[in-house]
């Protein structure tokens, strides 16, 4: 199961690792990954690409790979991020996304309660 839709296949709002957070109740969500490094914010795409989970209270620990490998650079920007009620809005929802922990493009160790 992967935040993309599956084998980029599925419809962009299957959400399906947020669908399946739900379905067991989650209050956490610990998401390994390798993303390579771009231009855009990956900490937003990856709160979007939760859909159904963000209307829930959620801790997700977003733990990227940092670093080169031959030509290829990851992007890092591990994180910590606490979902909650609030008034602001994360795709629609009456939520607040809260940035408890967060690293650059470099290794670290992030530390956060939760």
């Amino acid at each position: 199961m992967d935040l993309n839709p599956f084998d980029f296949t599925a419809p962009w709002d299957a959400f399906e690792f947020g669908r399946h957070c739900v379905k067991i109740g989650a209050q956490m969500a610990v998401v390994p990954m390798a993303w390579l490094q771009s231009d855009g914010d990956q900490l937003s795409y990856w709160l979007a690409r939760l859909g159904p989970a963000l209307d829930h209270d959620l801790t997700l620990v977003f733990a990227n790979r940092c670093g080169t490998e031959g030509d290829v650079t990851f992007a890092g920007r591990s994180a910590i991020v606490r979902v909650s009620a609030g008034e602001q809005t994360i795709d629609g929802a009456r939520r607040v996304a809260h940035l408890l922990a967060s690293l650059d493009d470099d290794e670290g160790v992030l530390v956060a309660d939760v």
